[in-house]
Formats: C-alpha cells, structure tokens, sequence
C-alpha cells in the first residue's frame, strides 16, 4: 500500500477529499444564478413579465430564464434598471407585443433593444453580437423549435431510417 502512496504522491484519503471538493464546486453556478435572481426581485419579475409579451408563452423554462437573465445581466450592467423601466413603460401605456416596438423606437431608445435581445434569447438560445455572442441553449429549449416539434425533429436529429429522405412525400399531405 504504501508503494502506491510513494508513486501517486497522493493517498486515497487525499484523493477522496479533493474529489469531493471539486464536485462541490459544480454546485456554485447554480447558487449563483439563484443568488442573482433573488438579488433584485423586481427586475427579475419584470424581465419575466416581458418574456410572456414578446414570446405569447406564459410557462416559460424557469431555469433558462435564470440563464438568460444572468447572461443579459453580464452583458449590459445597467439590464436590471433598464428591464424595469421597460416594463413600467409598457404597464403604462398598456402595449401589446403587436405594438410594443414601434413605440419605443419612437418614445423610448434608450431601451429599445431590449425586446429584440430577448426574443432572440428565448428563441435562438443566443444572447449577445458579434464575439460577445454566447449560446445559452440548443433544440431543447429554445422556441423557434417548439413552434415545429410535432412535424420537424432538431437539427442533427434523423427522422428515420437512412435514406429516409429519398422517398416520396405521402400525397394527402
């Protein structure tokens, strides 16, 4: 036994213990994204609010909307105050999401890209341009692919057999 000790440089005690702590660090992101949300309640409320207008959904994933929110927060440190201010405005004026846009390009631009970052959030799964792109979620989440989940698999799923592609399309359809 102690030969191995000798050639690891490591006991099975001294292992087990950095194992364990190690696993306990995958649990801090998650704290911390908990953490964040319950940092400014209101902001969170009113980023959630706006996620049901802009994408007509009220039983949002509530773990991507931590994801979203947090990257959004990371992105742009004033998303908490600005969130809120959007959603004052459109509790104001009583906007739907039909009209919200063109009142805010005209009355509001300082807050203006807000519903567009967050219909690409909740539909593409990115959040942020350019190099500061991030993907925050794939097929799983991300509504664009809800819309078709009863007709077209994700990408890089297979519909069927190989070659299922080559047949012809039944005629009812």
């Amino acid at each position: 036994m102690s030969q191995y000790k000798e050639k690891a440089g490591i006991s099975r005690r001294g292992f087990l213990t950095a194992s364990a702590a190690l696993s306990g660090l995958t649990l801090v992101p998650f704290a911390s994204q908990a953490q964040a949300a319950a940092t400014d309640a209101k902001a969170f409320n009113a980023f959630m609010a706006l996620s049901q207008l802009i994408t007509a959904k009220s039983d949002l994933n509530p773990a991507l909307a931590d994801t979203i929110y947090l990257s959004l927060a990371q992105q742009d440190e004033d998303f908490a105050a600005r969130i809120k201010t959007l959603n004052a405005f459109v509790a104001d004026h009583n906007l739907t999401s039909a009209n919200l846009q063109a009142r805010l390009d005209a009355e509001q631009p300082d807050v203006a890209d807000l519903p567009r970052k967050l219909a690409k959030a909740w539909f593409q799964g990115i959040v942020g341009e350019g190099k500061a792109a991030k993907t925050i979620s794939y097929s799983d989440n991300t509504l664009m692919y809800a819309a078709v989940a009863d007709v077209l698999a994700p990408p890089s799923y297979a519909l069927g057999a190989y070659g299922i592609w080559s047949s012809k399309p039944p005629q009812d359809v």
